[in-house]
């Protein structure tokens, strides 16, 4: 029986570095044909390959499994595959029976794995408000009253169920974990290209804010309620060499009680310890 091709469904989760990994995935499409790699426009309406990726996680929670199945089928042969959107783990409703049917679909074709960063509750939290004070729809004080707490024991158990066990790839988001100390060439081998991206560039996204940045951009939405994007760069907030934007402590001691169990689970069925880095 002839060897399937392999498909590496990189389904984030978000705040682990996925818009690194994208950037250049899409960046070096041709190079990464020329190597035997695939990262196909999934959706020809989108602005950018890597937008058609999203385009096609999000159509697995509106149950377009027909279009789905139509672009799978469309793909041309490539030894290796990859897809990648923090949508897949992003939507909750539902998923179970979604994720049953796109397993059926990719797994006829390909020999796939799905890879999953799992990063320590608190610095999550931390890059998740930060992004969240940005964009303006919950200020500091209503996330520390109500820290957003992640699952990843839902989200790998309901992935495994449906791709099987052996079919993930589980790593520690860190840089003391990461092959060779760096995002991009742990990525690379997790899908057996080791040093593939050595040559890329390595960019900056999402860039953190200084406590200082988060407390004046929080004492300005208070005072105009202006709830547009506001950058961490945006000169009218920003503190040059500030200090390093983390939560009171009683937040913290909230988050690490509240995924304790979730931590203990994910070094018994893994064996990555986030607790130590």
């Amino acid at each position: 029986m002839a060897q399937k091709p392999r498909l590496w469904l990189h389904i984030g989760p978000s705040k682990t570095g996925t818009t690194t990994i994208q950037t250049a995935l899409q960046a070096n499409d041709l190079f990464l044909q020329d190597a035997g790699i695939l990262v196909p426009v999934l959706c020809d309406k989108a602005p950018s390959l890597m937008v058609s990726q999203h385009v096609f996680a999000k159509a697995v929670y509106e149950d377009r499994f027909d279009w789905i199945q139509e672009r799978i089928d469309a793909l041309p042969e490539y030894p290796d595959t990859i897809i990648s959107s923090e949508w897949f783990a992003r939507v909750k409703a539902g998923r179970k029976p979604r994720l049953n049917r796109l397993a059926e679909i990719l797994t006829a074709r390909f020999d796939t794995r799905v890879i999953y960063y799992a990063r320590h509750p608190v610095p999550r939290s931390i890059s998740d408000m930060q992004q969240t004070l940005k964009g303006g729809t919950r200020t500091l004080s209503q996330m520390y009253a109500k820290p957003k707490i992640y699952n990843l024991r839902r989200d790998l158990r309901e992935f495994a169920n449906a791709f099987g066990r052996q079919a993930m790839i589980v790593r520690k988001f860190s840089r003391l974990a990461f092959v060779q100390g760096d995002l991009l060439s742990d990525f690379c081998a997790c899908i057996d290209r080791h040093g593939l991206l050595d040559h890329v560039k390595r960019e900056t996204h999402n860039q953190s804010m200084s406590q200082e940045t988060a407390l004046a951009i929080e004492a300005y939405r208070a005072k105009t309620g202006d709830k547009r994007n506001i950058g961490a760069q945006d000169p009218r907030f920003f503190v040059e060499n500030g200090t390093k934007f983390t939560l009171p402590n009683e937040v913290i001691q909230k988050i690490l009680a509240d995924t304790a169990q979730e931590l203990d689970w994910l070094q018994e069925t893994y064996g990555i310890d986030l607790r130590q880095d």
